[in-house]
């Protein structure tokens, strides 16, 4: 039977995201802190953060990450991890 046209393209997939999922290289990371003059007073927002695989490791850098994803499972995990690896998380 076809998917219907509500379900997420990506539903069930969060909690395999941090397992199966390559991370990002730190230098990745540093580049795009680098490039952009990201630091400590600044917000950044990550649309479709999925279960915050940029967000999380910029939230070490940043004032605070505003992570939004339509996948309440991916920000049920991404909230998982944060809290995991010691990351703040204010609920909105």
């Amino acid at each position: 039977m076809p998917a219907s046209l509500d379900a997420s393209p990506f539903g069930g997939t969060a909690p395999y995201y941090d397992r199966l999922r390559a991370p990002y290289a730190p230098a990745a990371i540093d580049f795009i802190v680098e490039r952009y003059n990201l630091r400590n007073d600044v917000r950044a927002l990550d649309l479709g953060c999925g279960p915050g695989t940029i967000a999380i490791p910029f939230s070490c850098t940043v004032a605070e990450v505003v992570a939004i994803d339509p996948d309440p499972d991916m920000i049920a995990e991404g909230r998982r991890l944060a809290a995991s690896r010691g990351r703040q998380n204010r609920h909105h």
